[in-house]
């Protein structure tokens, strides 16, 4: 055997795997499932700097984001990936694992076939080796940790639902031994509710740790204003969305939040009393929630990102809505729920139907028959 080819041999097989790409275009595609495993996404991106450390290979673009990987689930940045390996912009795609691209079998057997097909191979840190679609073994090893990946998935996803659910009843208890109404975990917030720190919460800090609770009489006053003839207008200023105390654009202003921070509904327990309609009116009178939130300009000098939405373009008001008016069409809907689809007469605006009868025709069938002999009905 010639002795050149020998030694050539024995420095490829000793040679990293970056080193046996040579001066391939690679990038990598970086995912964590939730914004709270920050540990992961590092791990991640220090993985592909290692690798690439010293190498030949060229552009070394990261793709990264915070997405589930469930099917379904809109990926933007997945999706402009595989736009880039369609207009063939890189060789290789680095991924730490196979879940990465997919968290079922189904999913994960489809994007690695597309990239293959686009002539994109596909390096996983996990098996330390180029994926080989024409490979039995590769194969086999793929898809078995792809099912063990969907299991796991599915596992977590069962857990998480039994937890919500035990949270959700920990936190009637509370609102019931607190005498609070209807109390409810996370987000959801509406102008009838404000958001309180969770007593249940995890403690951690990269979780949001709320919960909404609804406000007595907010509906009911909601209802009286629109019996008042407030206009759309008017309604949408002065019910106001709550402002969250963690709002990622730091738009609490800090001042000590209404009603003793807990909206009771009934009795007294220690020093508080319930909560009236009037101190509830007064509130609203006041400014409601315009009272503790920071000025547009605050906001924008800090998270100039709060007034931009997601495809990039500038917009008026907030994107968390803290504080913010309600628009007329969020009013229409609140007025739609709470007035007419109550069924209820007295609940309805005296002029709303006045419109509607003054264009309406009654016409018996003998009256329908002869306007259908004139020819005068348009079909359109």
């Amino acid at each position: 055997m010639d002795i050149k080819k020998e030694i050539e041999e024995m420095k490829v097989s000793r040679s990293t795997p970056a080193a046996r790409l040579g001066n391939a275009r690679i990038r990598a595609y970086i995912r964590v499932s939730s914004s709270s495993i920050g540990q992961d996404q590092r791990r991640q991106i220090e993985g592909f700097k290692d690798f690439v450390t010293g190498s030949e290979l060229l552009d070394q673009t990261t793709y990264a984001e915070v997405a589930s990987g469930r099917g379904g689930v809109r990926r933007k940045v997945f999706k402009n990936m595989m736009k880039d390996a369609k207009a063939h912009k890189f060789d290789i795609l680095w991924c730490e694992q196979p879940s990465r691209l997919g968290r079922n079998v189904r999913e994960g057997l489809n994007h690695v076939h597309e990239l293959h097909e686009l002539g994109i191979k596909v390096y996983f840190s996990k098996f330390n080796s180029l994926f080989d679609l024409n490979n039995h073994i590769d194969k086999t090893q793929f898809l078995l940790y792809m099912m063990m990946a969907e299991t796991e998935s599915d596992w977590n996803s069962v857990n998480t639902t039994k937890s919500m659910a035990s949270k959700a009843r920990l936190l009637q208890k509370w609102a019931r031994d607190n005498n609070l109404l209807d109390c409810k975990s996370g987000g959801g917030k509406k102008f009838s509710t404000m958001i309180l720190p969770d007593p249940h919460a995890s403690g951690s800090k990269d979780k949001k740790g709320i919960c909404t609770v609804e406000v007595p009489h907010m509906e009911d006053m909601f209802v009286a204003y629109h019996m008042a003839k407030y206009t759309a207008f008017g309604l949408g200023n002065l019910f106001r969305q709550p402002v969250s105390p963690k709002c990622h654009h730091e738009c609490y202003n800090g001042k000590e939040m209404p009603f003793n921070g807990m909206p009771r509904a009934k009795g007294v327990r220690g020093e508080y009393d319930r909560l009236t309609r009037k101190e509830v009116a007064e509130w609203l009178q006041a400014g409601g929630w315009s009272q503790y939130i920071k000025s547009d300009e605050e906001i924008r000098k800090n998270h100039p990102e709060a007034f931009v939405t997601s495809t990039g373009k500038p917009r008026e008001k907030r994107t968390c809505g803290c504080g913010q008016p309600m628009s007329k069409a969020t009013v229409s809907t609140h007025i739609k729920r709470l007035c007419y689809d109550s069924g209820l007469e007295e609940k309805r605006h005296p002029h709303a139907f006045v419109r509607a009868e003054a264009e309406s025709t009654e016409l018996s069938l003998e009256d329908l028959d002869k306007v259908l002999a004139t020819g005068s009905v348009s079909s359109r």
